[in-house]
């Protein structure tokens, strides 16, 4: 149930990490930039040490740790 939540959030996209550059073109070491894979929009600036977790494992750990999510009929 899990993927229909994600599908509705437009979550379903992977974060990828580019090299940061200075304007003039020098790779600027120790960082990289997240980004959306969809349509390369800059998701924020981070340490070269900061490991990425994709949207879908979050989901899955979510229903892992609680359950799976059930429907709500109201």
């Amino acid at each position: 149930m899990w993927e229909a939540l994600f599908l509705c959030a437009d979550l379903d996209w992977p974060v990828e990490q580019k090299n940061v550059y200075t304007e003039d073109g020098s790779l600027i070491p120790g960082y990289k930039v997240n980004t959306r894979s969809t349509d390369n929009a800059d998701l924020g600036i981070v340490s070269d040490r900061y490991k990425v977790v994709q949207n879908e494992d979050v989901f899955q750990f979510t229903d892992d740790l609680l359950g799976p999510c059930r429907e709500v009929h109201g």
